[in-house]
């Protein structure tokens, strides 16, 4: 098989196609990769301020290890698929892969591509103005379930992100995102084309996660939240050390936050008490059938459901009193903050 280098692909490799497992995770550990930079823009698996308290050591990372496996395993079968398809684009060939590289002059940035290749198309070369096209690949084994995202050419956003930021450790000259949804017979693809002012907005937004994370400052943190969930989780976090006196102000921007808040309470408990009405008409038109189709929708409303089962500890305390179960608790991390409440007080109080 082919490498990069022959033909004049310069690569900057830190870890060979036979790399060991244990020295992929030592080289990705300090370093921005594929999967991080889709968490820092607000499209991954965690959330940035998940992926912050990761990076520091204060979490866990997460993940299914059966999703895991079941990646390691299809993605090099997907990829024999693939370059078998006659329907593959550029025809593209296959090169020897390294395990993991970083970005020449930027340590701090890598990626673990599933596999680089190279088209010697015309049209493809020609469209690209480069011959041959250098090709950054990443395949995605996904459920069925995931179809939805895949629909009309579509794709999830973090496999965009990754593949992106991938192109850009590599200077390759167009990514290519393989994806296999559950039994299907054969993988799609989607053709993701370099944009450098998207390329910038990456660096910059990575170099700030850094930053952020390296002197532990939740205010930075906060610049890159995308969601008002998240905002309000690194807010609680960051004041987290309360004082008990009250902080008074005549400022009347911060009076309007306060009512536009309340206002906006007042109206989604009406807007759920109206959502919550239209689900009766629905089950009232359904009545006893668990599946309605109407149009483009199709309504599914299982039947009677099995009782939940629960164990109470004070029963099994009450039946052997002599047993210490409090070792047998389970603690959670503390709240930073408790529950916000608001009240309007009436004038002078």
């Amino acid at each position: 098989m082919k490498t990069a280098a022959d033909i004049g692909w310069r690569l900057n490799v830190e870890l060979g196609p036979g790399a060991r497992h244990f020295s992929w995770l030592k080289a990705r550990k300090s370093r921005i990769t594929g999967s991080k930079i889709a968490d820092i823009m607000g499209d991954g698996y965690n959330d940035v301020h998940d992926r912050y308290r990761i990076e520091r050591g204060e979490m866990a990372v997460g993940g299914s290890a059966l999703a895991i496996r079941r990646g390691q395993l299809m993605e090099p079968e997907i990829l024999k698929i693939a370059q078998a398809d006659n329907w593959r684009p550029g025809y593209f060939e296959t090169l020897a892969t390294p395990r993991f590289l970083t970005m020449p002059g930027e340590d701090w940035i890598g990626c673990s591509p599933d596999f680089l290749a190279t088209s010697n198309n015309p049209a493809f070369c020609e469209l690209r103005q480069a011959w041959p096209v250098r090709i950054f690949g990443e395949i995605k084994s996904r459920d069925s379930r995931a179809g939805s995202y895949y629909r009309d050419g579509q794709c999830k956003p973090s496999d965009v992100w990754q593949v992106r930021w991938g192109c850009m450790v590599t200077d390759a000259d167009v990514g290519l995102l393989v994806v296999h949804l559950g039994s299907a017979p054969a993988p799609e693809y989607r053709i993701i084309e370099r944009d450098d002012d998207v390329e910038r907005l990456m660096v910059a937004a990575a170099q700030t996660f850094r930053d952020a994370v390296a002197v532990g400052d939740l205010g930075l943190l906060a610049t890159l939240a995308k969601s008002g969930e998240t905002r309000r989780e690194i807010a609680r976090e960051r004041w987290a050390d309360t004082i008990p006196e009250v902080w008074e102000t005549d400022d009347p921007a911060v009076a309007d936050i306060i009512a536009r808040l309340e206002r906006m309470k007042v109206e989604r408990g009406e807007l759920t008490d109206e959502m919550k009405s239209l689900e009766a008409d629905i089950i009232d038109l359904m009545g006893h059938h668990e599946v309605m189709r109407a149009g483009k929708w199709r309504v599914r409303l299982p039947g009677l459901q099995k009782a939940r089962r629960t164990f109470s500890r004070k029963m099994l305390a009450a039946a052997l009193p002599h047993i210490d179960i409090e070792p047998f608790y389970v603690e959670s991390d503390p709240a930073p903050r408790g529950r916000m409440t608001i009240k309007e007080m009436e004038d002078g109080v």
